[in-house]
């Protein structure tokens, strides 16, 4: 039934209608409303008590439901379980204008893949198998529905934006689960977007491309994507995410030939747990691209065995490798890597890094209580890594840089490092400044705080520690930044910085003498 809104103008008796609510209650009324809606019609899908089926015979070839002005189509009870659209051999929604709202549905085997490529638009456009975005900046906010089981051929298992340009739709609250594309154009889930936000991937694949789950997304907060995967052995890249920003995101379980978690990306205080790939890297970048990048992130139990690498072309910023990080038999950083403020402690791995190709940077950073080789000794590899105000402690049971790794250091300036007594001959003429800080393993005191004072971070820095008394080189990036705790902690005390990724902020205890 349909009931139309009217307003009257003021200067007379003219009517005009301003927007109608249609609720609907059958697929065959469904398909019409949608069709002959007005711009900003409102179709409302009633809890039926079983799926809305759409029929393979009944569909324009754009999609089951093809709205050609702008609407909000949802679900009548509010919870998408109610309200189920099933796709059965074609795409379920085709979006034509701007500005849709779409919300508390779930959407079910919608499917692009069995369309013959058409000359006319928009019918040549394989993507999106529960959903299409037509228009450029499309801004259409799909929230709180369930995408289950949808595939596509060029991009989007589930959703994708037409124009490829990373201004389809905005999507809160959703689950994707189990979606897939199936050849080239990427994103299991969601291929092309404005935002994701507060949703849940899991189990959704690029098949023939890259982007398990996300592709091309401008901004992903706050979401948990889980066990999808890029497994071609040519195309696969990026299990979890391709081209995309992520804030707040738990990332784990993701599988791709290459880079398992994320390729071409960049994370903001994001988890990263237990990805995998089949050939090398858990983040890293494609044929020509930027690599990623990653600030205040956790990473716990990455990579694999086998002497596969794990990081290939990223940067870090204030972030944590620790709690089973790199499995034994893996080699960590390689092709070009800058480590700035992090911490990697308790860690175990082959080699720590292994072929670079390009000059890398540690700088400020604690690495302590790791079992690893820093660095195979190939005559084949060039000094690359200047380590920088970085504090070595209690590494491989003897030396923190074992010699090896003059054939990959080209110098250390201003570290605090730990050893066996003359471990560090090696080193002579090497570039490194006489400014390192050698010290006997066996009597060193490094004054870290320890677990008992500050369960969260055991390796930050008391007044104690030699790290405070000799101190770093202050830089420039220093005078804005914060230590890895972040806001609250800033990197420079009294315009000093202290060696590793902590700065001291224990108070300086003195005495006064009242005189009365």
């Amino acid at each position: 039934m349909k009931k139309a809104f009217m307003a009257i103008a003021a200067t007379g008796l003219s009517l005009y209608a301003i927007a109608a609510t249609t609720s609907v209650s059958t697929v065959a009324d469904l398909i019409a409303a949608v069709r002959d809606a007005k711009a900003n019609d409102e179709i409302v899908v009633m809890a039926s008590g079983s799926p809305y089926e759409f029929e393979s015979t009944d569909f324009d070839l754009v999609g089951h439901l093809y709205a050609t002005n702008r609407i909000t189509l949802r679900g009548s009870t509010g919870n998408p379980a109610d309200v189920k659209l099933v796709g059965n051999a074609n795409r379920i929604l085709y979006l034509a204008e701007k500005g849709n709202t779409i919300r508390d549905l779930t959407f079910m085997n919608g499917d692009c893949t069995g369309y013959s490529k058409r000359s006319v638009e928009p019918y040549d456009v394989l993507r999106g198998g529960a959903i299409c975005f037509r228009k450029t900046s499309d801004g259409s906010v799909v929230s709180n529905c369930v995408f289950l089981s949808c595939k596509s051929v060029q991009g989007g298992g589930a959703c994708a934006d037409y124009s490829n340009n990373s201004t389809g739709g905005k999507f809160y609250d959703c689950v994707f689960d189990g979606n897939s594309t199936v050849d080239n154009g990427g994103g299991g889930a969601i291929f092309k977007a404005i935002s994701v936000r507060s949703c849940v991937f899991r189990n959704n694949s690029a098949i023939e491309s890259s982007g398990g789950a996300i592709y091309g997304v401008s901004e992903v907060v706050g979401c948990s994507i889980v066990s999808n995967a890029a497994p071609s052995t040519t195309k696969g890249f990026g299990g979890g995410v391709y081209g995309s920003t992520l804030t707040g995101c738990y990332i784990a379980s993701n599988y791709a030939y290459r880079c398992g978690a994320a390729v071409d990306s960049k994370f903001y205080s994001c988890t990263n747990e237990a990805n995998s790939a089949g050939d090398y890297f858990e983040f890293g970048l494609s044929a020509g691209g930027p690599g990623c990048y990653a600030e205040d992130c956790t990473f716990i139990n990455v990579g694999s065995s086998g002497n596969k690498k794990i990081f290939g072309s990223t940067a870090f910023n204030r972030c944590r490798f620790g709690k089973g990080s790199f499995v034994t038999g893996s080699f960590v950083f390689s092709q070009w890597v800058a480590l700035t403020n992090c911490l990697i402690a308790n860690t175990s791995g082959y080699r720590l890094f292994e072929g670079l190709t390009s000059a890398s940077t540690i700088t400020s950073c604690t690495i302590a209580s790791n079992s690893y080789t820093f660095a195979s000794n190939k005559a084949s590899y060039n000094p690359f890594i200047t380590i920088r105000n970085c504090f070595f402690c209690g590494n491989n049971n003897g030396v923190d840089i074992p010699p090896v790794a003059t054939n990959l250091v080209v110098s250390i300036d201003n570290c605090i490092l730990s050893a066996e007594a003359d471990a560090y001959a090696p080193y002579a003429g090497d570039g490194s400044s006489n400014s390192n800080y050698y010290t006997v393993r066996t009597t060193f005191k490094p004054g870290f705080a320890g677990a008992a004072k500050d369960p969260e971070n055991p390796y930050a820095l008391t007044l104690r520690s030699p790290a405070v008394a000799k101190a770093g080189v202050v830089e420039d990036w220093m005078a804005t930044a914060t230590d890895i705790r972040g806001a609250g902690f800033p990197r420079l005390r009294d315009g000093k910085v202290n060696i590793g990724c902590y700065q001291c902020w224990d108070p300086i205890l003195g005495f006064s003498i009242i005189f009365r």
